[in-house]
């Protein structure tokens, strides 16, 4: 009775077990600052710089019902304090294996020289090699500020395909072909792949990243390139008060005839109701809206001409409370004593069923009067009445089943 109890209740009463969802988004505040972390089916895009566009679909209360609502939302992400790239070092040291973070782990190889490795199953970093001589760069270690037609060049012109090493920048307008010579040679200093073709700097062991090599992979992926490859692998971002354009949404439309008092049609009245939307998110509260309405009511003329406009504002109905269901709890009642009363025996029973015989019969005729004793034939009646109730019974079972007998 309980549960058939629950179903006539929420016939009658469907709204008592609804609530109305706001959608929010992957927006949150934490320790003061305002993040975004993708949530499962969002609908994101990397815009060009360091925004990105988040489209939503919240649902929002109107005097008209309930409607959904597209919002885009522009989300500014930070740079400020190598904010990208502490969120790309924190999501890197927390993989556990590579996933969906890919593209990040590419990244922090290419720039920051932390690559993953299969074989380990982890993160080596290797550190960067030094030019000779503490020169700056591979160009001013072969000495391209020369110009283009040192003895040095004009060797590897003629000489296609073959490394030389040169003694860069030590050279003056005396140098000659003779100082340049093939790569291998003991004291040279420096060996350039090809023509304007530097060769990378030597390069040190690879080791585990250490914290102080994290912390100096920060500012090397501190880039707008590394904002989607973090929210791909599930990592966080920090931004800005997210913003989006005001929204004007048309959601009731209705039109009326109108007629004099002799019954004559005189012209319409159209009314129109539109849902105003605009951004309410500030540092503390990130997915607030203000929502206001404007009704709008029209008249025309027979000639569909503007004979009169009026226009109101009006808050929005505010989110309907949450209302919990009903709370059906079993077994709670106290034990009492129940009230007996004894109830006299008058009733018999007879399992073969039971009845009276009927009296005597006289019957009348011509010669006198003829007396008819029922009581053998309801002594012979109730002989075969266990015989006839069984036989009913199989009679009846075989009717039942569809049985029949050829």
């Amino acid at each position: 009775m309980a549960i058939v109890g629950i179903i006539i209740l929420m016939l009658i009463a469907p709204n008592l077990f609804a609530t109305e969802v706001i959608n929010n988004s992957g927006v949150f505040v934490n320790n003061g600052a305002i993040w975004y972390k993708a949530q499962v089916g969002e609908n994101w895009q990397k815009l060009t710089g360091s925004n990105v566009k988040l489209l939503l679909e919240p649902t929002f209360n109107t005097s008209k019902g309930q409607f959904p609502v597209k919002v885009e939302k522009i989300l500014p992400v930070l740079l400020s304090n190598n904010a990208v790239g502490k969120a790309a070092t924190g999501l890197l040291k927390s993989l556990p294996a590579i996933g969906t973070a890919i593209t990040l782990v590419e990244l922090a190889c290419d720039l920051a020289q932390i690559c993953w490795n299969n074989d380990t199953g982890g993160f080596q970093y290797t550190p960067a090699g030094t030019y000779p001589n503490q020169y700056g760069s591979c160009e001013e270690a072969i000495g391209w500020p020369s110009g283009t037609n040192t003895d040095c060049n004009n060797v590897r012109n003629n000489n296609p395909g073959t490394i030389y090493w040169f003694r860069s920048p030590d050279y003056d307008s005396t140098f000659m072909s003779q100082n340049c010579v093939l790569a291998g040679t003991v004291g040279w200093t420096y060996a350039a792949a090809g023509w304007k073709n530097c060769s990378n700097p030597p390069s040190g062991d690879p080791r585990t990243p250490s914290e102080t090599d994290w912390t100096n992979a920060e500012p090397k992926l501190n880039v707008d390139g590394a904002i989607a490859p973090i929210i791909i692998g599930g990592g966080s971002v920090k931004i800005d008060v997210p913003t989006f354009q005001p929204i004007q949404q048309p959601i009731a439309t209705t039109t009326t005839t109108l007629k004099d008092s002799a019954g004559n049609v005189t012209g319409t009245e159209t009314t129109t109701t539109t849902l105003n939307i605009t951004n309410a998110s500030t540092s503390t509260v990130v997915n607030n809206y203000n929502v206001t309405e404007t009704t709008v009511t029209t008249t025309y003329n027979n000639s569909n001409q503007v004979t009169g406009s009026t226009s109101t504002n009006s808050d929005a109905p505010p989110k309907t409370p949450d209302t919990k269901p009903p709370i059906i709890e079993f077994d709670q009642v106290p034990d009492s004593n129940l009230q007996t009363a004894e109830v006299p025996g008058t009733f018999t029973t007879n399992s073969w069923g039971g009845g009276t015989c009927p009296p005597d019969t006289t019957i009348n005729y011509k010669y006198g009067t003829l007396t008819y004793d029922m009581q053998p034939a309801c002594d012979f009646a109730s002989g075969i009445q266990p015989v006839t109730l069984v036989l009913a019974a199989v009679i009846a079972a075989y009717l039942i089943s569809g049985v029949r007998i050829d």
